[in-house]
């Protein structure tokens, strides 16, 4: 059995040399999070960084870690964001690697290994296998569900837009040559006008474009991290509770809606229905 109750918070081990990074092994608990620590050479690759919105600074909660026997060796306290994240990453289905860079965990913050760990974070993110960018937590419905059918089916229409798109590294660039855009308009069934009627409004909630609008639109995609993730490692995607979103979809949705190519309207639909659908 194990006893929570009585775990100190865990000792660091010193890194044992000044290209050394630590990584985290996810086990596949359910009760609560559990990882072991290892010390690798940054060049070594392997593990995959997650980046995510620290939000408050409290941190009511633990991830305990355990050695290669299975002992409880102590904790590290979380926040309650990465909490969520470590939940979702634990429960995503198509990460199979469970070996990650957090440096919530990886790095002990007190001392001098804070700001010595920072100083080498290009090399860690050119040798990570992947970025994951966590988005928020979601619990899998309909309107998830439907949002994410919405978003795989626009990415494969405007596909052929995205090497105009991240060939130009200015959004003023795109807006001034958007006549040059392969695809300019989004599939005809999915078009809106303005005057829809009550069962086309109905419609176009189903398919959940307030979803979508408030991905694309997360404050995550604005991140600083993020974009050095971006320029430094392609390999990114994003984690929408346990689903997995693809960066250059979603940033790429991002950017049709800054061009209204996706009408921002879109997402107010479901407001709108949800107004008239109240009782008088």
């Amino acid at each position: 059995m194990f006893s929570e109750s009585k775990l100190v918070r865990y000792d660091y081990e010193a890194l044992t040399g000044s290209d050394k990074i630590r990584t985290i092994h996810l086990h596949a608990t359910k009760d609560r999070i559990e990882c072991s620590i290892q010390q690798i050479s940054v060049t070594e690759g392997g593990y995959q960084a997650l980046s995510y919105v620290w939000g408050s600074e409290e941190t009511p909660f633990k991830a305990v870690i355990i050695d290669a026997n299975k002992q409880e060796l102590g904790y590290v306290p979380l926040t309650e964001n990465l909490q969520s994240a470590l939940c979702d990453l634990r429960d995503a289905l198509e990460i199979k690697n469970k070996v990650f860079r957090i440096d919530e965990i990886c790095i002990n913050r007190e001392g001098d290994e804070k700001s010595n760990q920072v100083a080498m974070m290009g090399d860690i993110y050119q040798n990570e296998s992947r970025a994951i960018s966590y988005v928020s937590p979601a619990v899998p419905d309909e309107k998830e569900q439907a949002g994410i059918c919405l978003l795989q089916r626009l990415d494969k229409h405007f596909e052929l837009n995205y090497d105009f798109i991240y060939g130009n590294y200015n959004l003023r660039n795109i807006i001034q040559t958007i006549l040059e855009l392969p695809v300019q308009e989004i599939p005809e069934d999915l078009q809106v006008s303005g005057e829809e009627s009550e069962e086309d409004v109905g419609r176009h909630v189903k398919q959940s474009w307030r979803w979508l609008y408030q991905v694309a639109n997360d404050k995550s995609m604005q991140r600083l991290w993020i974009v050095q993730d971006q320029l430094l490692n392609r390999q990114i995607i994003m984690l929408h509770g346990p689903s997995i979103l693809f960066w250059d979809a979603v940033a790429a949705m991002n950017i049709l809606f800054h061009l209204s190519t996706l009408p921002s309207r879109y997402q107010e639909l479901e407001l709108h229905c949800q107004t008239t659908s109240r009782p008088h």
